[in-house]
This record gives C-alpha cells, sequence and structure tokens, in this order.
C-alpha cells in the first residue's frame, strides 16, 4: 500500500511539472526586434554628450563643392579647427540647444526673436547646431551678429547627432536644460519667446519638467 501511494505521488508531482513547463513555454514573451521609441532625452535627463566644429583654419581658401575639397577639408578639420563640446557649458548655467538650417524661414524667425530678446536669455548658454556645411552657418550667424554675445554659440553637427538623439522632425527644434542641466522641455517648430525666457530665468526648483514637445506659440 506504501509503494502505490509513493507511485501515485510520484505521478502527480510529474505531471504538475510537465503542465507547469507546458505553461511557460506557452506564455507570450518579449519580442526583442520591436524599435524602442522613447526618445534617448527622455530616458536620460542630463545634457548629452556632443560636439560641434566651430571654425576651421584654412576654411575660406577651399571651396566644398567637390569631392577633391570635401577630403582636404576634413584633413584639415582634422588636425586644425576648434570645436565647442557639450563640456564647454558653464556648470550652474541652464543651456538652449538649438538645431536649426540656415535656409529655413522658420530658423530666420526664430533667430531675429531670440536677438531681440537676448538680454532677457543672457542667463543661458545658446547652443545653435546644424548639419549645414560650415560656411553657410557663420554666414547665419554673421547675419545675425552672434559675436559680440558669448552666451551664443553656432556650429556644425559634423556626426549628424542631434537629429538621431532628439528624433528631429522639423527646424527648428529647441531643448531647454535647466541650471543643473537636466531636461526641461523641448520646442518641435520653435519656441514660445516668454515661455523660454521663463525657464531660463527659474530655479531649477520653480521649473516642472514636461516630457511633450511643443510647437511655437504667439509670445505676444
Amino acid at each position: 500500500m506504501k509503494k502505490i501511494f509513493i507511485a501515485a505521488s510520484i505521478l502527480v508531482t510529474t505531471l504538475f511539472a510537465s503542465a507547469q513547463h507546458k505553461k511557460e513555454s506557452t506564455a507570450p514573451k518579449a519580442d526583442s526586434n520591436i524599435p524602442d521609441t522613447i526618445p534617448a532625452y527622455i530616458k536620460d535627463k542630463n545634457i548629452p554628450h556632443f560636439s560641434l566644429l566651430l571654425d576651421v583654419k584654412g576654411l575660406d581658401t577651399l571651396k566644398t563643392d567637390t569631392k577633391k575639397n570635401k577630403k582636404a577639408l576634413k584633413a584639415i578639420a582634422s588636425k586644425d579647427s576648434i570645436w565647442f563640446s557639450s563640456d564647454d557649458i558653464p556648470a550652474k548655467r541652464p543651456a538652449i540647444i538649438i538645431y536649426f538650417s540656415p535656409e529655413c524661414g522658420h530658423c530666420q524667425h526664430e533667430m531675429r526673436e531670440i536677438m531681440k530678446n537676448i538680454d532677457s536669455l543672457k542667463k543661458a548658454m545658446i547652443v545653435m547646431g546644424s548639419y549645414f556645411l560650415l560656411d553657410s552657418i557663420k554666414s547665419f550667424a554673421v547675419k545675425y551678429a552672434t559675436a559680440p554675445h558669448n552666451n551664443l554659440v553656432l556650429g556644425r553637427d559634423e556626426k549628424f547627432f542631434f537629429p538621431v538623439y532628439y528624433k528631429i522632425k522639423f527646424y527648428p527644434y529647441i531643448a531647454v536644460y535647466d541650471a543643473n542641466h537636466q531636461f526641461v522641455k523641448a520646442y518641435e517648430q520653435g519656441a514660445n519667446m516668454a515661455e523660454l525666457i521663463s525657464i531660463v530665468n527659474a530655479s531649477p526648483a520653480e521649473i516642472v519638467p514636461d516630457k511633450k514637445s511643443k510647437k511655437k506659440q504667439d509670445s505676444n
């Protein structure tokens, strides 16, 4: 009788284990092939590491419309050039990162608004990047007389970093970070200037971060 009881116990245990294994094997599993659609700047609130090419000695002597001269330009840029990186943004200072095109009408309008309100934005480091050629970016800077303002930097995003990192679809794209260099807000088609000024001049404790991008509004 005892042997029968032991055999029955073994059989029940085996059947239970088999049922559990079958249940686990048929349970739906996470698909590792599903793309991650959450932008990197939402996952990590810190200012990302990037670098912009500001100037290249000898650039004015080259025409950048041929393969030969583009190769020469690349060689010069690797040896004798001026760069600005995220490490150059001063600590305890808000940052405004702008991705733009020198030929974009909305970018031209946004730049006029920025220059009009530059004194109200002086607490922030304004970093503007573009994938356009450096000579076009420099012409844009000359047009809007950015040189006298040491809190305003324009350069070439050589690695096409900003569009990928922020998943940019429209110009101008603006990402705002507080004095602790933590992400606050993104604007997909230009910023509400009054709101931008308010964020820049507020303390981090006064700011409520917003994960959503905001389209341009009338600041008047």
